[in-house]
Parts: C-alpha cells; structure tokens; sequence
C-alpha cells in the first residue's frame, strides 16, 4: 500500500424544519396538508415576508422623498438574537431613484440604527448590498429593514412581488417619515416589498453597525385612506427578465422526503405536500431533505387525526371585486367568535373560498374600508355564498359591513341512549345530557334518555345540581344505529355551617343577624337569640361567599 493522502469532504445535511399538519375534509374525503420550512445553514440564514420574486414597482404619483421597510416583532427573531445581519437583498426598479439602506429598531422604527448609502444600483435585478458594518441582532424588540429614497416623478422604484401582502410586516411605509402605514391597510396595495435580510450566527464584517439614534414620536397607522385618489401606486411596470432572487449559496439539495408513520409517502420539491384521501385514524408524519451526499436527519414529527365527518357541509364564498379590491376584506367566524378563515384586502379580479363546516351556527362579515360597499359606483362588485348547490346569501350594496348569519344543518343522525345512576347505583332523574356542550335534554324517571344525536365523534356530558359531573369523550355515534353511554354521577359532600355572631353592643351574641352564602348554592338563616346560627345543605368542594349583616352593625365578608 503506498502512503499518501485522502482528502475527505464533510457535508452538512441541513434538515428542514418547523414542520406542521392539518386534516382538510372535502366532499370526498379527508387530506392531511404538511408545509415546513426550507433547510437554513446557520451561516446563511434569510428573512423575509415576500416570495422572492419580482412583480412590479411601486412609487409616488408625483415623486419625492419616502421610505419602506419590511418588519419584525421580536416573537418572529427569537431564534437569531445575537445574530448578525451582513446584508440585504432588494429589488430597484427605478434608475434615476436614490436608495439609502436604514435598518431600525423598536416600535415604529422609532430609533434608526444602521444606514448606508447604497452606490450605483443596478434597476430591473436584484442586488445585493453587503453592510460596512454588521448588525447585530437584538430581539427584545422589533426589526425594522428597509431603505429611504428619493425618486422622481414617472418612476415607481421600490420592488414588489405579486402578493398578498402580509399587512404590518411585509408592507410598511412612510410617506412623511413620522407615521408609518400598511400599504395593504391604508392604500389597497396588496403586495409585499423586495426586501430580504441575510442573517448569521457570526459577524462576516469588521466591528457592529449598531449606532442608535431616537427618531421622536414615531407612529403607526391602521386607518385606510380617505380618498380614492391616493399618492402612491404601482407602475404596472411588467415582470422583469430576472425578477427571481436565485440563492447563489445554493447548495445540491435534490428534493424532500415525506415520511408517514415510519414509511415514505411521497417527495416534493417545495415546501409542502398534501397527502390526499387518508382514512379514519391516527397518523405520524415527518420529512427529510435529500442531498447528492445523503439525506438529512428529520424534522420534528407531527400527529394528525383524520376523521371524516359525514356531517360536514361545503360551504362556498363567491366574490367579484370591484375597482378598489383594496378596500375589501371578510372573515368567517364561528358561534363562539372564533375566526376560522378571513381574506383580503385584494389586487383585483374575483375570490373564492370553500370551507367545510360541521352542523352549527356561524357568522360571515365582509368588510369595505372606505365605507361604499363593493357595488354599485365604482364597478358591479358582488358575493354569493352556497351551501348543497343553492346560492342562499348574495349582496354588494353595503357601507362598511354586511353580516351573514347562517347554520349548517345536521344531515345524518343515530341514536345515543344510556342510564344515569348514582354512585351507589340507584337511578337519577332530571339530568342533563350535554353533546359538546349542547343540551340535548333530561333523563327520566327511571335514570335513562334516548336522543337523536348527529352522526361523528362526540363528547357526552351528564350534570344534576348535588353531583359531580361526569364526561364520556370519543362517542361515536352511527347512521341509523344506537350508541349506548352509560354514565355514573358521584355526589358532592354535604355539611352544615355553623358559627356565634357577636356585636359591639352584644358580646355574648348578636340575634337576628342575616348569614348568607352564594356560591354553588344559595343560602340564608338568621342567628338565634344566643347569637347562633348553622347552615345545613351546602354542598362541599365549592368555594362560596360568607356574609354575615345586620343594620347598624358593620358587615363581614370572607371566602369559605
């Protein structure tokens, strides 16, 4: 064997990460939805709100000095406190235009930490702009990214993808260097800017470009624009030839591995994956990326319980905006108030949503931020909404709001019947029978009910004043079958309260002083002549008001 040398090269397998999972019924049946995020080297690591890819320009009508800016909450950069930023990728769209990076930090951007004068861009491309000196990263606070410039009348610099926006973070700008604004919010421009951070766990440059300085009374707003002729808009410049930011530290990842329950399912190139019409029951899932030298170890593992609902209902959303889809947004809420999807605002065209909803009541809102509705004097804007094939809610001519109560009906029942009892085993009368959290009625005489109870997986709950209660999850109940649930109530202590008033006047006891209790149950005696009292039939394990009054005397109040 001759002596000589092996090189060795060692390869870091970035796993992706943060994976998470959603069951979606649809008409058909049920798909579990996975999205994670891309693999980060640590020493490379981006942030951003937008898609990395160019789709227009935006500027004001008139030209002039502003500013925009991606932003932060310190809940998004948890993870890379103490990190540096080294540089920033943007999107000039504008040749006469001049750009100053500003990176702030705080509400509001209150105080401007970093800028940097950015020389020569090259318009129509992405650039990169390394900074002279580093930012370190401080995530007690928000981040702000962005640049100040000075464009002319006629062009439209600062890059934008196709949207929709991220409102508040991936949007913000300022038109008078005070008070920062959403463009989605304020001026219908449903985009996001062509900023992204390239963060690393160790400073690339010479020194920290931490330099602070208190801007003054910084604020945002959240109102939109009073008048639909607003001074900022896009240039409906085109998609440029090189609109998509290409990762030059690309390394050879080939595609993602997606794993269910131990076995691969599937690969994907982006960063989702639907595995579609899963059966009934109880699913792991996890992903790996593949690389030319192998692949990574897995993401964390999410479990996911498919069930289809036979009482689910699809119910559709219909909108056709109108010539100022910006000022358009709606939402969907359940009884509880719950909002369970909401949209907009938009860029123009038509919307539509399809959710499935198990039987209920809900709640759906759209909303007009100028206050003039989505129909009729500025374009024939209307929505519909659908449920089995028939349009039952339709409108556009509204002010602010138009609210959309509706229920989903139970189409498919079964039979859930049962007996309560006590402990000791005798039946009980006058309980009542909860189906999450829906009162289906009261047992008999003889301890038993039978109701009719939607199809699907339901929790059971028996109650009567005395006793505790008792709860059966995980009932099924099926088509035209009986499930029976039988359910046993333990009751509650009883004792008696007992006690001597006395007063000022009356040291060996004070008649005819009133002692509630409320709580659990109400009570009332009177103490007797010696200044005596006792309270029978209350119900242990509850905490009640004690009060002890009578006029003249000063009250007493305390927790038993």
């Amino acid at each position: 064997v001759m002596e000589g040398y092996i090189t060795v090269i060692i390869e870091d397998l970035w796993p992706p990460a943060n994976l998470s999972a959603n069951a979606q019924q649809n008409e058909s049946g049920v798909d579990v939805h996975l999205d994670w995020d891309a693999p980060q080297d640590p020493n490379n690591i981006t942030i951003n709100w937008d898609n990395g890819e160019n789709n227009d320009g935006i500027g004001l009508t008139n030209g002039g000095d502003w500013m925009y800016s991606a932003r932060w909450d310190p809940s998004d950069i948890t993870g890379y406190d103490g990190y540096f930023l080294n540089s920033v990728h943007f999107f000039p769209r504008g040749a006469a235009t001049s750009f100053t990076l500003n990176v702030w930090y705080g509400a509001n951007a209150g105080v401007l930490i970093y800028e940097q004068p950015v020389n020569d861009p090259v318009p129509e491309q992405w650039n990169e702009i390394v900074l002279d000196s580093p930012v370190e990263i401080d995530a007690s606070g928000e981040l702000w990214i962005g640049f100040a410039l000075s464009q002319p009348a006629g062009e439209f610099p600062a890059g934008c993808d196709a949207g929709p926006a991220i409102p508040f973070y991936g949007d913000m700008l300022t038109l008078d260097g005070v008070t920062w604004e959403s463009m989605a919010t304020s001026y219908g421009l449903n985009y996001n800017w062509n900023i992204q951070g390239m963060l690393s766990a160790t400073n690339m440059g010479t020194g920290t470009g931490n330099d602070p300085i208190v801007l003054g009374n910084t604020t945002t707003s959240t109102e939109y624009s009073s008048t639909k002729d607003i001074p900022i808009l896009t240039g409906h410049l085109g998609q440029p030839e090189n609109a998509l930011l290409v990762d030059l530290h690309t390394r050879d990842f080939q595609y993602y591995n997606v794993y269910r329950d131990g076995v691969e399912i599937g690969t994907a190139l982006d960063e989702e994956y639907d595995d579609l019409q899963v059966s009934d029951g109880v699913y792991e899932y996890y992903v790996t990326a593949q690389y030319d030298g192998g692949e990574s170890v897995p993401t964390n593992t999410v479990t996911v319980t498919v069930y289809f609902d036979p009482n689910v209902v699809i119910v559709d959303m219909y909108i056709l905006l109108d010539d100022f889809p910006g000022e358009t947004t709606w939402d969907l809420r359940d009884d509880s108030g719950t909002i369970l999807d909401s949209g907009g605002p938009y860029t123009g065209g038509d919307v539509s949503a399809s959710w499935p909803l198990s039987s209920g009541d809900y709640v759906w809102t759209i909303y007009d931020a100028f206050g003039d509705g989505i129909c009729c004097g500025w374009g024939e804007g209307y929505y519909e909404l659908s449920m089995f094939g028939e349009v039952f809610a339709s409108g556009g001519e509204f002010t602010t709001e138009d609210v959309v109560p509706f229920n989903v009906p139970v189409l498919i029942f079964g039979t859930l019947e049962g007996t309560v009892t006590d402990g000791d085993g005798s039946p009980l009368s006058g309980v009542n029978i909860d189906l999450n959290g829906n009162s289906l009625g009261e047992t008999g005489g003889d301890g038993s009910y039978s109701f009719e109870a939607p199809v699907g997986l339901h929790t059971v709950t028996a109650s009567l004043m005395g006793y505790m209660d008792a709860e059966e999850t995980g009932v099924e109940v099926f088509e035209d079958e009986t499930t029976t649930v039988d359910l046993t109530l333990e009751a509650y202590p009883v004792v008696s309260v007992s006690g001597h008033v006395t007063g000022w006047d009356a040291p060996d006891g004070l008649s005819g002083a009133t002692v509630t209790l409320q709580g659990y149950t109400d009570h009332s005696e009177t103490t007797d002549a010696s200044g005596n009292f006792n309270v029978a039939g209350v119900y242990g394990g509850h905490i009640y008001s004690f009060r002890i009054q009578k006029d003249g005397y000063q009250s007493y109040t305390e927790q038993l």
